[in-house]
Order: C-alpha cells, then sequence, then structure tokens
C-alpha cells in the first residue's frame, strides 16, 4: 500500500476544514473507488487530534507521521483553505490557546514576527514555516506533493537576493489547484494553478438524504 497524507487545518473547531478531508475521500469512495485499494489515507496537522465524536476526522501530527512514514510515503496533499500565506505563527494563534497567552503572542508577534514563527515551529515540532505548505526538500526522494483548491497568494515582500520559501514549493509541486480566481491569478505568477471551487462546494453532489437523516440530532432534523 502506498501511504498518502493529507494536510489541513483538520485538528482545530472549524467546519469547513473539517469537511475538507472528509469530502476528499468520500469523492475518491464513489468515483475513484481502485485508488483506494492502492493507498491508504494518513490526516495531517499541526497536532495529534482526536475531533470524531463531531464527525471529524482523527488528525496526527506532522512530523510524527513524516517520521513514522518516511521509507513508505507516495504523496503529500494540502487541501484547502487560505493556506499559502499561513506561517506557523499565524496558525498559533488560530489554536486552543488561553486568551491571556494569545493576547501577548499576538502582541510579540506584531514587533518581532521571525521571533514568534521560530517559537511556534519548536511548539509544535514542524517540519516547515508556512505549516501547510510541503518542503519538497523536507521529504523523501520522489514523493509527490500537490494543493488541492487553496486559497490565497504569495503576498509579502520579496528582494532580489532571496525568493519567498511559497514561490519555491509552488513551482516544485506536481500539481496545483485554486479556488477561486482571485487565488489563481496569484499562484499563477509562480505556478501553472488550475482552477477549482473549494471541495466543500461539493458536499451537495457527495452527501445524499439518507446520510443526513442518519448523522443529524433529533433537534436538527425538527429545524
Amino acid at each position: 500500500m502506498k501511504n498518502v497524507m493529507i494536510i489541513g487545518a483538520y485538528d482545530r473547531y472549524n467546519y469547513g476544514d473539517n469537511l475538507m478531508p472528509i469530502l476528499f475521500e468520500r469523492y475518491l469512495q464513489q468515483h475513484r473507488p481502485e485508488l483506494l485499494e492502492e493507498i491508504e489515507l494518513i490526516f495531517g496537522s499541526m497536532t495529534t487530534s482526536d475531533l470524531s465524536r463531531y464527525g471529524a476526522k482523527k488528525t496526527i501530527a506532522m512530523s510524527e507521521a513524516l517520521t513514522l512514514h518516511r521509507h513508505d510515503l507516495h504523496a503529500v496533499i494540502s487541501i484547502g483553505g487560505e493556506v499559502t500565506n499561513a506561517s506557523s505563527s499565524t496558525l498559533f494563534l488560530h489554536m486552543d490557546h488561553a486568551d491571556r497567552s494569545r493576547r501577548i503572542f499576538k502582541y510579540i508577534k506584531r514587533f518581532f514576527p521571525a521571533a514568534t514563527d521560530l517559537y511556534s515551529l519548536r511548539y509544535y515540532k514542524l517540519p516547515w514555516q508556512f505549516p501547510y505548505m510541503p518542503d519538497k526538500t523536507e521529504l523523501p526522494p520522489g514523493t509527490l506533493v500537490a494543493y488541492n483548491t487553496i486559497g490565497g497568494g504569495v503576498n509579502k515582500k520579496r528582494t532580489r537576493l532571496t525568493e519567498h520559501p511559497v514561490a519555491k514549493r509552488l513551482r516544485a509541486a506536481d500539481y496545483v489547484s485554486a479556488r477561486d480566481k482571485r487565488s489563481q491569478l496569484s499562484l499563477n505568477n509562480h505556478c501553472a494553478a488550475e482552477l477549482y471551487p473549494d471541495s466543500a462546494v461539493l458536499m451537495s453532489d457527495l452527501v445524499d438524504e439518507e446520510f443526513l437523516n442518519k448523522a443529524s440530532r433529533p433537534t436538527v432534523k425538527e429545524l
């Protein structure tokens, strides 16, 4: 079996983010079931999490997943969301931290963004600075990298001597698709990005009424 790691912000309480890996797997089940006989999906996020009581996917921390599957990793696919400029410190503020800690971190980030990025990298033991933009140089040789219906662009300033790391990763990717025209126009400065709607838009095509009746709470059904 080939291991394919799906990465995204699936370890926090965000309905849209939690939907994306579920719908991606459901699409394969309904339209490409033969692929699921050849691959095993691993769901990676910044942290190991279990939100299965809400119907979400269990995740494994990316650093741990890369260690465990270093020799049998076939591909890494980043799915959905405004991921291109989501640095480690930006995502730190989206995680479940105490309000006081969040305020202090946000204040420090305002004046010392590089320091908060470094702290976040070490805190979550992340393999690269922009967590959901895989760095091919940090992956086993031959590992495929794809970005599926992502949003955002490479907005930070670059100098003549350096190139933004996200731009390098986009150019090195095996496949890129954007979820909206604004993102596609920005990404096309660095790679050839296809245009496809956010994967959550597929929900009405992949989820039928029988599933909704089984999965919904009685109070929701009444509404």
